[in-house]
């Protein structure tokens, strides 16, 4: 519910909003929907480092090396 709150009233958010909804994804252990929102982050910010860091280590999570080391 929370999310789609922040989504009707930020409809475009910024790359620190979508970074802090990926590393809360991350923490609640949402593996899949942090994926993908540090794909959004990481298209949007490719210079973002930590979001490359973090994406890696939930593909290590995942033991998918092949994607964790890309």
């Amino acid at each position: 519910m929370e999310t789609q709150i922040v989504n009707l009233v930020q409809p475009n958010p910024t790359i620190e909003t979508l970074f802090q909804r990926a590393m809360d994804r991350h923490q609640q252990g949402d593996i899949e929907q942090a994926i993908q929102a540090y794909h959004r982050v990481i298209a949007m910010a490719p210079q973002l480092g930590q979001a490359h860091y973090n994406l890696g280590t939930l593909y290590c999570v995942q033991a998918n090396w092949t994607q964790a080391v890309d």
